[in-house]
């Protein structure tokens, strides 16, 4: 078996890494949805609503099969 890759569909080689483990402050926003890095739950989605801003870099989230909660901004993928 021999695999054929080109250059034009290897995969582009413009994309660069994340300098941050977490996301920006300015991309969260209350009332918008972004990714957890993990389930807070085995039942609850990886997906929350940020409600509000607590200090310390933590957020009030509502997490469908959850409910709500306070993460850390780090949780947010």
């Amino acid at each position: 078996m021999q695999l054929n890759v080109s250059k034009s569909s290897a995969v582009s080689s413009s994309w660069q890494p994340s300098r941050s483990a977490t996301k920006p402050a300015s991309s969260l926003q209350v009332g918008k949805w972004v990714r957890l890095s993990a389930p807070i739950s085995p039942f609850s989605h990886d997906e929350a609503l940020l409600l509000c801003r607590e200090p310390q870099n933590r957020w009030v989230v509502w997490v469908p099969g959850h409910g709500e909660a306070t993460v850390d901004a780090s949780q947010l993928g």
